[in-house]
């Protein structure tokens, strides 16, 4: 096994000070031989999530997510949807905030051209809402980067506001609205207003002028405007993306602290990102479902 077990000990180490750009540089080269052993760490999440989440610093279910769509590894894909599959409980904990700003990456670039199992994600009403709308914007990706033809896509989430797809109230609709709004709503115009008026969209979340707005412009400079904005989501140098989460900086505020004094960086992730978790879980507790809103764009 030799470096992949040095590889897989720098993984499973907990509480990483110092970013292990040698060590990735390294797993970076051997995706072949590396892939069967991060397939078997998110394994592992799946045949004992409760312990993953228990041992909530470990780096091991990160990388080998970020590797793996970096890969854009087709293989992984089945088994990256049934991670995203698990409760908030679990996900939480492991993953933080990567839950909404990552898993859409992650679910995209591993698809391979092939949706179903992300659309089942999408309706899977036992997994995490967040979950399920990264899901959902995965299918946005999908369209403006892949061959997911716009129409059918739009016809998928007309299906999403009947009101029955989620435990009400949820930011599962304003999720949904979202990359409605993303794709251009024309067509869906009168599903949207009908959601408003039920009361399944929060407009804190997206209001109704957003789409107004969107049907001023003309259709394909909005779209492609929409997908100027969505390429940030991908990015070519893994190390420019990793390196600057605060639980490399040598300078960032202590993680016992973090609590007490508020995050020290608005980048920060991981350790940050997990602390937050306590946060947005009060927050969910106060609005019996997450109202998170995704940053505008």
């Amino acid at each position: 096994m030799g470096r992949n077990q040095n590889i897989l000990d720098i993984f499973s180490q907990e509480h990483l000070r110092e970013y292990p750009r040698d060590v990735l540089d390294l797993a970076l080269e051997r995706e072949t031989e590396l892939t069967p052993y991060l397939l078997r760490i998110l394994g592992d999440v799946l045949a004992d999530p409760e312990a993953h989440a228990d041992c909530q610093w470990s780096y091991g279910p990160i990388f080998a997510m970020q590797l793996l769509a970096y890969f854009e590894n087709h293989d992984a894909h089945e088994t990256i949807v049934k991670v995203m599959s698990l409760s908030r409980e679990v996900l939480d904990p492991i993953y933080g905030d990567m839950i909404t700003e990552d898993f859409s990456r992650f679910l995209y670039q591993t698809c391979g051209g092939h949706y179903d199992k992300i659309k089942g994600l999408v309706l899977n009403r036992d997994a995490d809402d967040y979950a399920r709308g990264s899901a959902m914007k995965a299918l946005v990706l999908g369209v403006q980067f892949g061959d997911l033809p716009r129409r059918e896509t739009m016809d998928f989430f007309e299906g999403l506001f009947g009101g029955s797809e989620a435990e009400y109230p949820s930011h599962f609709w304003g999720g949904a609205a979202f990359c409605v709004h993303d794709l251009y709503p024309e067509e869906l115009m009168e599903i949207i207003t009908d959601a408003y008026d039920r009361e399944l969209i929060w407009s804190g979340y997206i209001g109704i002028e957003s789409f107004e707005e969107a049907l001023l412009q003309d259709k394909n400079a909005f779209l492609q405007k929409r997908k100027t904005y969505l390429e940030m989501d991908f990015r070519d140098d893994f190390h420019g993306y990793m390196s600057w989460w605060a639980a490399f900086d040598e300078n960032h505020t202590d993680a016992s602290e973090i609590g007490r004094n508020g995050f020290s960086d608005e980048r920060s992730t991981i350790e940050s990102k997990k602390r937050g978790t306590k946060k947005k879980k009060a927050s969910r507790k106060q609005a019996k479902a997450s109202r998170k809103k995704n940053r505008r764009r």
